[in-house]
């Protein structure tokens, strides 16, 4: 637009001049406020890019520092919790140590407690077939006596001292100890013939005892002689008892119920 009118004024006269200053004036007055306007909104422009930059370094610094100070505190954070954790297994190691040298303790304690157990169990077995010996031999020192003696002259043709001795040796080999026996074994080996009954309910009181004197360890010779019995009827009955158990060979006995033993004791 201003183009237009600067082409026109140069083609008109320079007498016309004068008379167009006033419309001159104006133009340039006009162009000015154009110009001024062009410059506004650069500085606008300029204004709103500075705003946006310094906008956008603010957000930056601060994402920047943001995520800092967060990566600081995680550290920290990380570190803490390692350290925790390693202190919480350290003592943990250590409590499991500790329970661990108190579970050998009890261990050792039981241990030698099962085997002062054991001994003293044996030595009372021991002391329990040794009185079941003796009781035995003094009863065939008495039945040996008591033939002497029915043999002699004076005592057999007097009749009621010969029906006193037999009723003498009625007595003797009468077995009126097994109860007793067998209260004296059960004292001595808790529970171990209620164990020995429960595995094979078929047994009975006499191969009860009879057990109790294998278990012992007695061979079948002393076991005869406590029982008042042969040595061959002492061995058959060991093999009727074992064939009764369900064991083949009788000889294996002793074995069996040795096992019974450490098994009732585990």
């Amino acid at each position: 637009m201003l183009q237009i009118f600067e082409l026109i004024l140069n083609h008109i006269p320079v007498k016309s001049n004068l008379a167009n200053i006033p419309f001159t004036i104006s133009i340039r007055q006009l162009q000015l406020e154009q110009d001024v306007d062009v410059l506004v909104i650069d500085k606008l422009i300029a204004y709103s890019i500075l705003g946006i930059g310094c906008l956008f370094f603010v957000i930056l610094a601060f994402l920047v520092t943001h995520f800092v100070v967060k990566y600081k505190d995680q550290k920290l954070g990380h570190h803490y919790y390692k350290q925790k954790t390693t202190s919480e297994l350290e003592a943990l190691k250590q409590e499991c140590k500790k329970l661990n040298i108190q579970l050998e303790l009890k261990i050792k304690k039981a241990q030698l407690e099962k085997e002062r157990l054991v001994s003293e169990i044996d030595q009372k077995n021991r002391s329990l077939s040794a009185k079941s010996l003796y009781v035995s031999e003094r009863n065939n020192l008495f039945e040996g006596f008591l033939e002497s003696l029915s043999a002699t002259p004076i005592i057999r043709d007097h009749n009621r001292i010969k029906e006193e001795i037999h009723n003498l040796k009625f007595v003797l080999k009468t077995d009126t100890g097994s109860e007793q026996f067998l209260k004296h074994f059960e004292d001595v080996n808790p529970m171990y013939l209620a164990a020995l009954k429960q595995r094979h309910p078929k047994l009975n009181a006499n191969d009860m005892r009879y057990l109790s004197y294998v278990y012992m360890n007695l061979t079948s010779k002393e076991i005869a002689s406590i029982l008042n019995i042969t040595s061959e009827a002492s061995r058959k009955r060991r093999e009727r008892i074992s064939k009764k158990m369900g064991i083949g060979d009788s000889v294996q006995l002793y074995k069996y119920l040795i096992e019974i033993n450490a098994s009732f004791l585990n």
